[in-house]
């Protein structure tokens, strides 16, 4: 091992023969710790003080998570009621799997369902716990109605079907 240069920075050499490579300088965790373990100390953004790498500063911001109104309604019991019902009245299957329509991969799929919206939360309010626009999907077919891959007609034909049974 080679010699401190400075109190910044020391060198090591990496093999027998080999040259040798800069390493910051670095500070023992402490003496419960295992031997020859080091942390790198690192100057805060926050504060400004220098901390070794795992310090937690209290200046750091807290971030809080923005709860709008459509997660607010995704989180209440009317809209956990009405998607359980929603998914008994598909028969816990995926409807357009059951129809094999764009891509259908397993006619009878039950794996990873979801209610969706035909319209959109946020474009019509009134309509988020009505019946006449909600549809059981897969994953899959969840987000080609998403992004607009499968017709808006297409989906509400099959949700008529579905409450007129």
């Amino acid at each position: 091992m080679g010699d401190l240069k400075s109190p910044q920075m020391k060198q090591t050499a990496t093999g027998v023969g080999q040259r040798t490579k800069n390493v910051g300088f670095k500070h023992p965790i402490n003496q419960n710790d295992r031997k020859g373990s080091f942390r790198i100390q690192k100057s805060c953004k926050y504060c400004g003080k220098i901390h070794d790498e795992c310090y937690k500063c209290s200046k750091k911001p807290i971030k809080r998570k923005k709860i709008d109104d459509t997660t607010r309604f995704r989180n209440s019991p009317k809209w956990q009621k009405k998607r359980k019902y929603i998914k008994k009245r598909d028969n816990y299957l995926c409807q357009i799997c059951l129809r094999n329509l764009y891509g259908t991969k397993r006619k009878y799929n039950s794996d990873n369902l979801q209610v969706h919206h035909a319209i959109p939360i946020n474009s019509n309010k009134d309509l988020k716990l009505d019946e006449s626009n909600l549809i059981t999907l897969c994953s899959m077919h969840y987000s080609l109605c998403d992004k607009g891959k499968i017709p808006y007609g297409e989906v509400k034909n099959i949700i008529i079907e579905q409450n007129q049974k």
